[in-house]
């Protein structure tokens, strides 16, 4: 799957070109932007260290992590 805005998304704000490709180093599964360009998630099937991701990303914005497993 692959999300068209994204090509939009970075040519308007390039520092969110280097949150997915911090994101993408990472031990995960899949990376992509929300539908609306709004919110980046990640899926992984193994626990990733987020201790420093907000020192890797250096982005002016807000980091949520959540975890899904039951």
């Amino acid at each position: 799957f692959y999300n068209d805005l994204e090509d939009v998304v970075f040519k308007i704000y390039p520092q969110q070109k280097k949150v997915r490709s911090v994101l993408e180093s990472l031990d995960l599964e899949y990376v992509s932007l929300s539908g609306s360009g709004a919110v980046f998630y990640a899926l992984t099937k193994n626990e990733v260290d987020l201790t420093d991701l907000r020192l890797k990303i250096d982005a002016d914005c807000d980091l949520y992590f959540v975890d899904l497993r039951v």
